[in-house]
């Protein structure tokens, strides 16, 4: 797609919902591919006789391929026409979809995964750059909340698609707040899924509302506000017991997500503003592999953390280990994960302190 001073009034002459439409369904269908899998981690690990280790990589080496392709779609861009490369995708991500359906080893699953994960890769940059391209300036902030709340939905409503599949077919859950609801709480995998039902919820409401916000008030007020949200809760979070009840855990997840609502597309259309438009192609793909990154470090680092406390509370205790103590153990190592969590987000807040205002919003 070709950039110029005259893109949007050029663009009248498309659908631009019809557009947004279209990209949007399939960024949801591409991010919402990524993690269902993972609740048939241990079964397939008994199928295909391979290790923990080794079937991981269904989920890890998904979210590096992603990564990779995020910035080298950039490039492509640059290059091509957008609608020849949305098809691309698409037809590489159903084509991955196809192969898996009638793999029957471990090595040609993960072919699939990976031929689906270079689909997503470049689906998820095609999808933010359009936007960017063919919505006005002062129109972005929704535009980017949209496709945000795309990507976000997805990976939210696999806890209860997944949580469904548990209850009727016993496999495990690999979430950190799941994993304190059933066993720290004893809940069933669906009841499990349906307490953090309220964050997808939240999630595909409030994150388009906040787009709606930036574009009226830009991201100085909103980011750290966002922030803010999350630290408290996070913080509330951290301190959690045995005896704390399910409904409290649901209310304060939800503010977390509220928080993530208000600070997330807000952030990243607050950084694609300073950048021309020539430049935001680039914008995308670094933002994008920035979130893939942690995605993909994330979820392993907060569980080893949480392990790591609870290792820590173990070898504290002197006597023998009964069910209580395994119980606080995990406790303890939960709330050691999240304060961690709570640091990171709390020095996050103080730099969105220095957010400029935005970039005075000029037709191009």
């Amino acid at each position: 797609m070709e950039f110029n001073k005259n893109n949007f009034e050029e663009n009248k002459k498309y659908n631009v919902k019809s557009i947004m439409a279209v990209l949007l369904f399939g960024g949801f269908l591409s991010l919402f591919n990524e993690s269902i899998l993972n609740v048939a981690l241990p079964v397939l690990m008994e199928e295909m006789h391979v290790t923990a280790t080794t079937i991981q990589w269904l989920a890890t080496g998904y979210v590096l391929i992603v990564a990779i392709l995020i910035p080298i779609t950039a490039f492509l861009i640059h290059s091509f026409n957008t609608k020849p490369l949305f098809l691309s995708a698409m037809l590489l991500f159903l084509a991955g979809i196809l192969f898996a359906v009638f793999s029957t080893s471990f090595t040609t699953l993960l072919i699939s995964r990976m031929i689906q994960a270079t689909g997503t890769g470049m689906l998820i940059p095609i999808m933010m750059n359009t936007a960017l391209v063919i919505n006005p300036p002062e129109k972005r902030g929704s535009a980017m909340g949209l496709c945000v709340c795309a990507i976000l939905v997805g990976p939210a409503l696999d806890p209860i698609v997944s949580g469904t599949m548990l209850l009727f077919f016993n496999w495990k859950s690999l979430f950190i707040l799941p994993l304190i609801l059933q066993n720290g709480l004893h809940t069933s995998s669906l009841t499990s899924a349906l307490v953090l039902l309220p964050t997808a919820l939240i999630d595909r409401l409030l994150t388009p509302i906040a787009g709606k916000i930036f574009d009226k008030f830009g991201g100085k007020v909103l980011i750290p506000v966002g922030l803010f949200i999350m630290c408290i809760f996070m913080w509330l979070l951290s301190h959690i017991g045995v005896s704390t009840p399910i409904i409290v855990i649901a209310i304060l997840y939800s503010f977390v997500t509220i928080g993530v609502a208000l600070s997330l597309s807000p952030s990243q259309t607050s950084s694609l503003n300073q950048l021309s438009i020539e430049q935001q192609t680039d914008g995308v793909a670094i933002t994008n592999t920035a979130i893939q990154i942690a995605s993909a470090i994330g979820s392993t680092l907060f569980i080893g953390l949480m392990t790591a406390g609870q290792n820590k509370f173990l070898n504290s205790i002197s006597s023998g280990i009964t069910d209580e103590i395994n119980l606080q153990a995990l406790y303890s190592g939960f709330s050691y994960s999240v304060t961690v969590a709570v640091i990171v987000i709390a020095i996050g807040f103080i730099l969105s302190l220095f957010l400029r205002r935005d970039v005075k919003k000029e037709a191009i």
